[in-house]
This record gives C-alpha cells, structure tokens and sequence, in this order.
C-alpha cells in the first residue's frame, strides 16, 4: 500500500526532477521494495509499493548449536572455481552476496575465528581445497537463491614459540602447518601461514581433527629452517617430513616450539672456459643422499651463495 512502512530502508532520495534516476551502488542479493512519493501544490502524493529481486546467493551461518554467528567472511566462485566477490555475515548470522549473473557458482567460508571453514554443502576445505567438490548453486535471471546455510564446527588449535639457539625470540617468521600426509606441492593442498609475533609465537585455529606438520620459513636469514620437531627442512622440502602432531577439534595443543640453529653457505663463481662470468646460471645443491634442497642463480660477477644449510 501507499502508506506502508518499510522494514529497513536502505537508499533514499529527495528533490529529483525529470522522470528517470539511477542508484550507482550496487545491492547486495535479496528482494527490494520501492517507492516514490511525489509532492504537489495540493498535498503529497504516494505511489504503490513494488518489488525487485537482486540475484544472487543468500544465507545463514551458525554453530553446530545453532547459535548465529557474525562476522564470518564467505567467497563466492564461478562454476571455474575462480573467485569472483565476498560477504560478511551481520549480527543475525546472515550474509548476502553481491548481485550476481546468472550461472553456477560455488561458495565457501573463510573464517579467521577458529571455526573450521567449509565447502557449501558441508564439504571440508582441509586436507585439499578444491572449491568444485563442493555443491553447486544456481542463481536464476530475476531471483535470489537463499538458504545456502552453514553450520560451523568449532576446530582445533596449534601453537608454539620459534627461538634461536641462544633462546632469542624469532620475531616475524614465517610458519607453516600442512596435512601431515599430503606434499607441499600438491596445487590443491590445503596449507596455513602466519607470523611469529615479538615474542616468537604463533597460532594457528579452525583446524579440523587430523595429523599436522608445522614448520618454518625464513627465507634468506643466516638460520636453518625447520619441520617440528628438530628436522631441517633446508627451505624447499616437497614432503612433510616431520614429527606429527595429532589434534582432536576443539583441542588447543600448545608447546610445539622450534628452535634454529644458523647454518653454513655454499657459495663460488661460474664463468666460461675463458674466465668469463656467467650471469643468470641456474646452481642446484643436493645433500649427501643426492635430495635436492636448495637452488640458487649467479650474479653479473657471476657468483652465487646458498641459503643457511644444515
């Protein structure tokens, strides 16, 4: 009717002329109502409220309890598996995806607040994340696709503290936790990163119940990086080789401390049988087993020097 209230209103307008006006921001899937209210010298008139659909892909996520929960980021995916936009969730649990074309998509949480994240329909993103494995949602010309609902289980947490050989802390590092049974090199391997704060701890949450390897990444530093526990990983390991660490969600399992000892450098010249240097040559340094672990590239002198070695 002319005069009913709206729910919630979402843009207004005042003081337009002509017959046409456009709204540039886009709206978040869902149905809308309109209105226009036009003023006269006699009074003011109104017109009948009517209805638009934005399509597009809505829903709830809660605890397994059934509890909403705010603040849990989703993405959204074309039926490739490229991501293509992202919501939050409000205070009720709901979220709504931007206005989407219609076609296939998948859609998957992303959450940072120690629930284990998902694939829609209830498929895990953990050991390996292929979003297509998911179950598909099909958004119609006109039409919102609702109740694409989650239900989030709390997970499982591991941390630690990284330290030098002298007890320092190691500030800033680089930590990664991989499926204690899968390769790092698996393109759809499921694997987390953080930072040590100034203390040299870490933490990592939202993992499902399984068996983990968690080791460090430092790059260029003078120190020798490692799998916990005590196992060098000389930077470029293709295997989670060390201990395992078994977690049962919600468990927090703390204590899972590394700590790095410097290294030793492999370092010399390439040049050509005239003494040349050569720029750009590519230098592969394998163990004593002939495993590969580190690579490097001479510079314009045509030197070059290794990452620390164990």
């Amino acid at each position: 009717a002319a005069d009913a209230a709206f729910a919630e209103v979402v843009y207004s307008a005042s003081g337009l002329t002509g017959t046409t006006h456009q709204r540039h921001e886009p709206l978040p899937a869902g149905r809308y109502w309109w209105r226009v209210r036009a003023e006269n010298p006699c009074g003011t008139n109104g017109s009948d409220a009517r209805s638009f659909a934005v399509p597009g892909i809505r829903g709830t996520i809660t605890d397994t309890a059934g509890t909403p929960l705010p603040g849990i980021w989703l993405r959204f995916y074309d039926q490739d598996g490229r991501a293509i936009a992202a919501a939050v969730t409000g205070s009720a649990g709901v979220y709504a995806s931007p206005g989407l074309s219609p076609g296939t998509y998948f859609v998957s949480t992303t959450s940072t607040l120690g629930w284990i994240n998902e694939i829609y329909d209830d498929v895990s993103c953990w050991p390996r994340f292929d979003v297509k494995s998911g179950r598909p949602v099909r958004v119609a010309a006109g039409a919102e696709t609702p109740q694409v609902d989650f239900a989030l289980a709390r997970g499982a947490s591991v941390s630690g503290r990284v330290t030098t050989a002298t007890g320092a802390a190691y500030r800033d590092l680089l930590v990664r936790i991989v499926s204690a049974e899968q390769s790092t090199l698996d393109p759809l391997s499921t694997e987390a990163a953080t930072e040590t704060d100034n203390s040299g701890r870490y933490a990592f949450e939202g993992l499902p119940s399984g068996r983990y390897c968690v080791a460090t990444l430092n790059g260029w530093d003078d120190y020798v990086d490692e799998w916990y526990d005590n196992v060098p990983s000389q930077g470029i390991s293709a295997q989670a080789e060390g201990t395992p660490i078994d977690v049962t969600a919600p468990e927090a399992r703390s204590g899972i401390d590394i700590v790095l000892e410097p290294g030793g450098r492999i370092g010399g010249r390439v040049t050509d049988v005239g003494g040349a240097p050569l720029r750009g040559v590519e230098v592969h340094i394998h163990d004593q087993t002939g495993r590969h672990v580190d690579k490097t590239l001479t510079d314009d002198s045509g030197a070059f020097a290794s990452g620390p070695l164990a």
